[in-house]
This record gives C-alpha cells, sequence and structure tokens, in this order.
C-alpha cells in the first residue's frame, strides 16, 4: 500500500476509536446494565413491603406451615 494511503486508513481508524470512546463514557455508568448475579444466587423484587411478610408469618402459620414439594431431575413436570 501506498504511504498515503496508510495514514488515511489509520487516521480513520483514530477518529472512530476516538467517537466510540466518547459515546462510551458519555452513556455513564447509570445507562450500563448490571452485572448479572451469581450463579449461586437468584433473586426477586415484588415491590412488597417486607413489614407485609412479617405480619403475614404469625407463630401459628410458621408451626403450620410444610414445605412444598421440589421437583426432582429427571421427572416431568
Amino acid at each position: 500500500m501506498e504511504r498515503s494511503t496508510l495514514r488515511k486508513l489509520l487516521a480513520v481508524t483514530v477518529t472512530v476509536a476516538a467517537v466510540g470512546a466518547a459515546v462510551a463514557l458519555r452513556s455513564g455508568p447509570s445507562e450500563r446494565p448490571a452485572a448479572p448475579p451469581d450463579a449461586s444466587t437468584s433473586g426477586h423484587h415484588t415491590g412488597q413491603d417486607p413489614a407485609s411478610a412479617e405480619a403475614y408469618w404469625t407463630p401459628e402459620r410458621l408451626r403450620e406451615a410444610r414445605p412444598a414439594p421440589m421437583p426432582m431431575p429427571g421427572e416431568d413436570g
């Protein structure tokens, strides 16, 4: 390649990189998605007040609570 062609290509590459960096910096951390949770954890946001759950689970309800059946590997469901 000619020297002038290489310089033009380099100029375009540097310009594209600079524009990309400026856009990334401008978007800021608030627009970036949150990191995925660790594979060993899970979570769910319901928007409910935690105090309502505490009020629901009275000592009597806690005594009478039974575990929910858990699916086993290989079971259809």
